[in-house]
Order: C-alpha cells, then structure tokens, then sequence
C-alpha cells in the first residue's frame, strides 16, 4: 500500500496546482486501478501460498502412508523369504534422511551374567519445513506402535514410527523396537526342564543419504540373520526380566515361564539393507 501511496503523490506532484481539479478524475482513475492491481497480487500472492501449503500437507499425508507401507516391507524381509520390497516416495516440498548408527541399543537378561547383547541401528527421517505446516511446538505422536523399547507379544507391532515437531521442522520418524517372548513350552533335557526366549531385533542397514525434490523407491533387503544362543542358566521363580537400553531410556520385559528351572536365550538380529 506504501507503494501506492509514493505513486499518488508523484502523479500529483507533476500536476500544476492550478489544473489539480481538473486531473482529479484522472488521478482518482489511476488510484482506483492501484488498488485494485495491488489487492489482486496480494490476493493472488495469498492463493498461491495457501495452494502451496495444501500441496505440502498432502505430501506429508501421502509420505506417511508410505512409511507404514516401508514397515511392512521391512518387516517382510527381516525374517521372511521374501528377498526384497520397495515402496514408492514422491517428494516436493519435504526431505527424507537415512541416519545410520542412530539409535544403540544394550539388551540383557537379569540375573544372568554374560547374556546380553550390544548393536546399534539407523532410522528414516522425513522432515517438513513449518513454514509450510505446523502442528505445535513440541508436537508427538505415534502412528506406529508407542514410546515403549520393547514388545513381549506377535500381536505389538515391533515398529515405531512417530511424529514430531521441533525448532523449524515437523518430522516423522521410523525405527525399530526389542521383542522378547517365550519361544514355545519348555524342553525337557535330561531331567531338567528348559525354557527358550527369544530377544529379537531388526537392525536398519544404512547409508547416509538424503533425498528431496524427488521420487525414487526406497527398498528393503534381508542382508543377514545373526543368531546368538546363550549358556543355560538357572533361573528361581518363574519370570526373567529383560532389559533393554537406548539412548539412555531404560525399559523391563517380565517375560512369564511355564516352569522354574533353566533358560537359554537366543538374541537374534536381523539386517535389513534400506537404500533407495
């Protein structure tokens, strides 16, 4: 509107003062067709970023079907046959990140020396600026799974996947948690009777990389399976406790046993290579 009044003042200025009433429709003429020129770029500059902000929400919608799409593929492949899935990504306004090594986690059994196991584990990060959405400061939630580490049951999902706003950016986060459960009844050995629990992790094999103003698939390969079976050790009453750490967040599993006596442990980890 400045503009508009520098513009006025210049086209009276040039005007003498003896003919300003005479021009006076003329410069009422050009003032009208100001306004209206600059209240149709406002309106239009308005539009335009109210289409852009639609379109940015739609691709964080549409993305985060996507990563729930990406966890059953990842799921799939972990400990399955199938040798590998993608899931298609098209990305304009935000930025998927492949973070190797973020997340570390320390998993053992209570009670029993040497049974544990220690790795760590990336995670896919999508970000959009808050410029384009917003959802509140220190905004969280989970779409996949909770905020607990670890599940002791098929039916909890082992993904993790939640949303998050920080200084500048709204973030969706997937990665992985702990299961530990009884394998099955105890197996009697000689004349003790054994229980087996089984810790398993899918660990995300990754490759820094970012992508953006983009579409690619992003694709999850059974890399490996690592199994690891502990001593048998003696356990009194009939509960184990697991323990699992990471990132300095601390969480028990009470895993029940169908009898005291003895258990062995099998911690098993499964890579998964995610690349686009």
């Amino acid at each position: 509107m400045s503009e508009i009044k520098k513009t006025v003042k210049k086209l009276v200025s040039i005007v003498p003062p003896r003919n300003r009433r005479a021009a006076s429709p003329a410069i009422s003429m050009v003032i009208i067709t100001a306004v209206t020129i600059t209240l149709v770029l406002i309106s239009t500059n308005y539009a335009n970023q109210t289409l852009e902000r639609q379109r940015a929400v739609s691709e964080f919608t549409t993305v985060k079907e996507s990563i729930v799409a990406f966890d059953d593929a990842v799921r799939a492949v972990a400990f399955g046959t199938d040798a590998a899935r993608s899931v298609r990504f098209s990305l304009a306004y935000g930025a998927m990140q492949l973070i190797p090594s973020n997340r570390s986690y320390t998993i053992s059994a209570d009670g029993c020396p040497g049974a544990s196991y220690t790795t760590d584990s990336g995670i896919i990060q999508y970000s959009m600026p808050t410029s384009l959405m917003t959802l509140g400061n220190n905004y969280q939630n989970y779409f996949l799974g909770n905020s607990s580490l670890a599940v002791s049951s098929t039916a909890q999902t082992v993904g993790q996947a939640k949303t998050t706003q920080v200084t500048g950016s709204v973030n969706m986060l997937l990665s992985y948690r702990v299961r530990a459960m009884l394998e099955g009844p105890s197996i009697l050995v000689g004349s003790q009777s054994v229980n087996y629990v089984d810790i398993s992790l899918i660990r995300l094999n990754i490759t820094r990389t970012v992508m953006q103003h983009t579409d690619f698939d992003l694709v999850a390969r059974n890399a490996a399976i690592h199994t690891t079976t502990s001593q048998i050790y003696s356990i009194t009453g009939n509960t184990v406790t697991i323990s699992v750490e990471c990132d300095g967040v601390h969480e028990d599993v009470v895993i029940p046993l169908p009898s005291s006596g003895q258990v062995v442990f099998n911690f098993i980890v499964s890579d998964v290579k995610v690349s686009p």
